[in-house]
Order: C-alpha cells, then sequence, then structure tokens
C-alpha cells in the first residue's frame, strides 16, 4: 500500500468559527467514476476509506475561523472517518482563486508555540500622553495597554484610548497575523499649527498604485497624498489602498484637530514585527479510527509534506457549492487525543474539499 497522505484542516479555535456549512457530495459514485479514497498508514496500522464502499460516505464543508476561509471534507461511515482541509492563502490580495493558487507543494499547519503579534501602549509615538489603551479584537476586551495576538487569522482590532486631559478616543483597524502580507504601508501624517493637514502612505519595498482618501467616512481624493485643512475636533482618516501587485488593504488613524497630540496613529504596523510563521494554503487532518482520535495540528509538523498532485472540478454538492477533486500525497505526525503520544502519518488520498 502507498504511504502518503494530504492534509485537513481541524481548528481548535472553535470559539471564533463562523459560517460552517457542511454539505453531501451527490451520490451515487459508480465504480467507473471518480472515487474519493484514502489509503494510509497511522503508526504501523494500515487504513483504507474509499467513498461508496461499506457505508463511507463524503461531506465537504465550508467554514471560516478566525476570519479565514478554510474549505474541507469529511470521508466517513460514521464511526471511522479523516476530515481534511486547506487553509484560503495570499489573504490580502482578493484577486486570487483558491484552487488556482494552490502550490505543489505545501505543509500541516501547526498551532503557534508563541504569540504571533504583540501590541503595547508604549509603541504609538504619543504614549507619554495616553493614561491607558484598552485592546478589543473582534468586539471582544482582551486587556489593558499590552495584549498579545496568539491565533492565526484576519482580525478587527480596536484600541480606546484614554488620555493624560481625561478624554477618550477609538480607532480599528484589520490586522493580518500568522498568514503573509505581500506588501506593507502605513499612514503617516502632519498637521500644521494653522490647521492644515496632511497624510500620506509609506511603503515598504512594493509601491502603491492607488489610494482612495476618506475623511470622517466621506471621500476626499484619490490623490498620492492627503492636504486639506480640518477643524478642531478628532477627525477619522482612511485610506483604501491598492499596491502595485495586486494587494488591498484598509487602514484608518484619528487625528486630534487641536494639535495637543491626542492622535492615534494606525496601529496596523504593528504587523510589521510579525514572525514568518504563516497558515497560507496549509493543510490540517483529523482522523478518528479504532476508537482513538488523532489531530495534526497539536503535533510536531515542521518537517511534514503535503504533495498536490492533482486539482480537478468535480461537480456541486447538494447545496450548489463546487466541489473540487484534490489527489495529494502526505507525510505527517498526528497526535492521539488526551495524550502526548505522535504517531507518523503518511497517505494517498483522492479527497472532496467545498470552495465556496
Amino acid at each position: 500500500m502507498k504511504k502518503r497522505f494530504l492534509t485537513l484542516l481541524l481548528l481548535t479555535f472553535i470559539t471564533l468559527v463562523s459560517s460552517c456549512k457542511k454539505e453531501v457530495v451527490e451520490e451515487p459514485l459508480s465504480e467507473t467514476e471518480p472515487v474519493f479514497r484514502v489509503d494510509g498508514t497511522i503508526g504501523d496500522d494500515d487504513f483504507s476509506f474509499v467513498a461508496g464502499k461499506d457505508n463511507f460516505f463524503m461531506n465537504t464543508m465550508s467554514e471560516t475561523f478566525y476570519g479565514i476561509d478554510f474549505y474541507s471534507g469529511r470521508l466517513s461511515d460514521g464511526v471511522s472517518e479523516l476530515e481534511m482541509g486547506i487553509y484560503q492563502g495570499n489573504i490580502d490580495m482578493p484577486a486570487n482563486i483558491f484552487s488556482q493558487s494552490i502550490p505543489d507543494f505545501t505543509s500541516v499547519a501547526m498551532n503557534p508555540m508563541q504569540p504571533l503579534a504583540y501590541l503595547t501602549k508604549d509603541c504609538f509615538p504619543n504614549s507619554m500622553l495616553m493614561q491607558e489603551v484598552k485592546w478589543f479584537v473582534d468586539d471582544v476586551f482582551v486587556g489593558v495597554n499590552s495584549i498579545t495576538l496568539n491565533e492565526p487569522g484576519k482580525f478587527n482590532v480596536c484600541a480606546v484610548v484614554t488620555f493624560n486631559d481625561g478624554s477618550v478616543s477609538s480607532l480599528c483597524n484589520e490586522m493580518i497575523v500568522g498568514f503573509a502580507k505581500h506588501a506593507t504601508g502605513q499612514i503617516r501624517h502632519l498637521l500644521t499649527s494653522n490647521g492644515e493637514l496632511q497624510t500620506w502612505i509609506e511603503e515598504d519595498l512594493v509601491p502603491v498604485q492607488s489610494i482612495k482618501w476618506f475623511v470622517d467616512g466621506v471621500y476626499a481624493t484619490n490623490a498620492v497624498k492627503l492636504d486639506q485643512y480640518i477643524s478642531e475636533e478628532n477627525h477619522l482618516i482612511t485610506a483604501e489602498i491598492i499596491f502595485a501587485n495586486g494587494v488591498k488593504r484598509k487602514k484608518s488613524v484619528l487625528i486630534d484637530g487641536t494639535n495637543n497630540g491626542f492622535f492615534i496613529d494606525d496601529f496596523s504596523f504593528f504587523e510589521s514585527y510579525l514572525s514568518s510563521f504563516y497558515w497560507d494554503f496549509k493543510t490540517a487532518i483529523s482522523l478518528k479510527i479504532n476508537g482513538k482520535q488523532y489531530d495534526s495540528k497539536n503535533a510536531p509538523n515542521q518537517l511534514s509534506t503535503v504533495h498536490i498532485n492533482e486539482i480537478n472540478y468535480f461537480g456541486k454538492n447538494t447545496a450548489g457549492k463546487s466541489v473540487f477533486k484534490i489527489s495529494a500525497d502526505v507525510t505527517c505526525n498526528l497526535r492521539e487525543a488526551g495524550s502526548n503520544i505522535v504517531f507518523p502519518f503518511q497517505c494517498s488520498t483522492v479527497f472532496g474539499i467545498e470552495i465556496d
């Protein structure tokens, strides 16, 4: 039997899972049609699951974890099952087509061993004017002054700042952690004593192609630099940026019109301190067999390999969603649930995933 395998992603982040849909691939599958199957080994034990035989059937799912799409399927007879999925990649490049972007060689996603981002009041340029910063992630309060982001995802991060004069202001920005960013940039601003505001994007490596500037939610200009006079109030400046390589990002800064320094900088600059850890197009696997449960995300998989041999459109499932047939060979480790025992896992598979 071949010892190979593809990966399926099953996150422990279920607290923030949204939009989970599970649909059965159209039956029946005759022996003359392509058959979803997996042939593999876990430890010293061989197994083989084939859709349409021995009560095995193929389910496909579209799920969202921490704002990131996860495309997966489950081959199961109700007792034994293999669940596999692939995370979306190129998160900051919305024009990419998932089925055409999956690389031939990838690996298995691992839970991060250390925080992926560190956000602290002390990094703001005007931190000496701030009493405290309350941080919210996806509308959930997570801490005061300094916090860490420990899971991969795309988050809406908000800072509620109390300044030394007792005034309170807030600002929100999108942050991508644990996934690759293909262009970076930050809003910079200058406010003169006569109320003239200038804002621009400080880019890194990839140049800006175009910008749309908004002042307090109202479109202002598509010039490279926003230049206008503002009143002595707080003003929300937002830039919708398209970089030369197709990356699209939205960033905001809160301006203090009194020019007393009570502004909130575009804190998406915290992304610049992220490690090279990323989950783009990584796979995750969950196996249930012989009364035991195994998963890949908590196992040491630095040397895991996933070789995608072929990706083909298969058809529609009962929900009318597109199902793709993926042929792959996988070598990784799985950890037994409830223990620290790690088993080598290999398989060769033809698997179905739903791509919404």
